[in-house]
């Protein structure tokens, strides 16, 4: 599985980055349309996980079986695509990937 996998690329040295889909607090990251389309979107729906894809809340983290380790980047991404609005490809410059 993806655990598996994100091991070899740590054993072989390849730079990891782990993206997650999350939202700023106050939602201006957040499109009029993807909100109509989920309006659950900031909600509370359950306390122990707090609002729906807002970043730094409980329920918007990695997984243990594939969280991040020392050294490499967590991206909060405001939608599908890793590019948009994240920086990431500069990132992946700083790093040397072409």
């Amino acid at each position: 599985g993806a655990a598996a996998v994100l091991a070899g690329a740590r054993a072989a040295g390849i730079p990891v980055f782990h993206t997650l889909e999350a939202h700023k607090p106050d939602l201006s990251d957040c499109p009029p349309t993807k909100r109509r389309r989920c309006t659950a979107i900031g909600q509370t729906i359950d306390k122990s996980l707090g609002r729906v894809l807002i970043a730094g809340e409980p329920g918007n983290e990695i997984v243990d079986e594939v969280r991040p380790i020392a050294g490499e980047t967590s991206i909060h991404k405001p939608g599908k695509g890793s590019f948009y609005a994240t920086g990431f490809e500069q990132m992946l410059a700083d790093k040397g990937v072409t």
